[in-house]
């Protein structure tokens, strides 16, 4: 965190110098906030430091606009709330995976699966969504 004051406090006479503020920078981070997707209904609230994590983690906002994970094989939902993420994989792409991987079901979950094991007809592995590809 830099501060730059306009006037020394002292003497009165411009200052055009910065310095550093660690002790600042951390209290910045402990301010009470809220969440950025509060209008959208979110009621997190807690520390400047947090926000990010609560934002980014699958845990987190349920509110925050995710991508759809299949956009890469050409899914037009870039842009959806992460609570909306699993019905959005069973309504539209539930047809899809399963003509990837056959007739076999499959759970998408965020769970690792087994090393070295990915299928076969009878297989129910649990498979992350992040390798869903």
């Amino acid at each position: 965190m830099q501060v730059q004051c306009s006037q020394c406090p002292l003497c009165f006479r411009p200052n055009t110098s910065h310095h550093e503020d660690p002790s600042l920078a951390q209290r910045i981070l402990l301010f009470h906030v809220y969440c950025t997707s509060r209008q959208k209904g979110c009621n997190w609230q807690g520390m400047l430091r947090d926000l990010e994590l609560h934002m980014s983690s699958d845990e987190g906002c349920q509110f925050s606009l995710v991508e759809c994970p299949l956009a890469v094989f050409g899914c037009k939902q870039h842009s959806l709330m992460r609570r909306d993420l699993n019905r959005h994989m069973t309504d539209k792409h539930t047809k899809h995976i399963t003509t990837v991987i056959g007739e076999s079901p499959i759970r998408i979950t965020e769970e690792p699966p087994n090393k070295g094991h990915y299928g076969g007809s009878d297989c129910r592995e649990v498979v992350p969504i992040s390798e869903v590809k």
